[in-house]
């Protein structure tokens, strides 16, 4: 889980349920052959592995699964679980996923969210995807609805090479994003020093660290290349 906190599960489930994690079938055969070194009892297996922190909020749901839950799969899970079932290797929930909920959810709508998710996951097939869609519509696009975009993503969305938009329409919507953006920025200024006023520095150093790593600060780099898309270079 995310900062160190140790889930305990049932081995057995996961290795011989109708559910079973590939992963954690694989990290026990390594653990009895004596590849991988670990100091519990024969019948106790312990298994480290990190996930980003988007996908360590999903794992007890993801677990549930594991033990014969029911599991309701929806835009804002479907990133997270995907990475998931892709990282223990449950090859089931991840088809699932991905070839069946994800293809008919993933539309114009639901795109920027998807896009952001999939970003932070580092699943960057299923980002490409998103910002291909939201590409071949931005004509149609609501801008509102990518204002939480960062930067990176709005820059590699704007250069696309699937991008359907006419040069007005889209230098007017770039304007309206960097307008929007700016909001956003001097909104999350604004909490930080609420969150100054009263607090002690640990904590405020604390909210900062977690607000800086949550949302990407535009660079100059970044500015430029928005507001100068018919010359934009190509980005990783």
């Amino acid at each position: 889980g995310s900062g160190g906190v140790p889930y305990y599960v049932h081995t057995l489930t996961l290795v011989h349920g109708g559910r079973k994690s590939g992963f954690v079938v694989d990290q026990i055969k390594l653990q009895k052959s004596g590849k991988i070194s670990y100091n519990n009892s024969a019948s106790d297996y312990k298994i480290e592995i990190y996930v980003p922190p988007l996908a360590a909020k999903y794992v007890p749901e993801f677990l549930d699964y594991v033990y014969g839950k029911e599991l309701k799969i929806t835009t804002s899970n479907a990133p997270p679980l995907r990475y998931l079932a892709n990282r223990f290797d449950l090859r089931d929930l991840y088809k699932e996923i991905s070839t069946k909920f994800i293809p008919t959810d993933l539309e114009i709508g639901t795109a920027p969210l998807y896009c952001t998710l999939a970003d932070q996951l580092k699943d960057f097939e299923l980002r490409d995807r998103a910002i291909k869609i939201m590409a071949e519509r931005m004509d149609k696009l609501n801008i509102n609805s990518v204002k939480n975009l960062r930067p990176r993503l709005m820059r590699s969305l704007v250069q696309c090479e699937k991008l359907e938009c006419s040069s007005e329409e889209l230098s007017k919507k770039v304007a309206i994003w960097l307008r929007l953006h700016r909001e956003l920025e001097q909104e999350r200024e604004e909490a930080l020093m609420r969150d100054c006023n009263g607090a002690d520095e640990s904590r405020n150093a604390s909210t900062s660290s977690m607000r800086k790593d949550d949302n990407e600060t535009m660079t100059d780099e970044d500015f430029y290349w928005l507001t100068h898309v018919q010359f934009m270079p190509q980005i990783s």
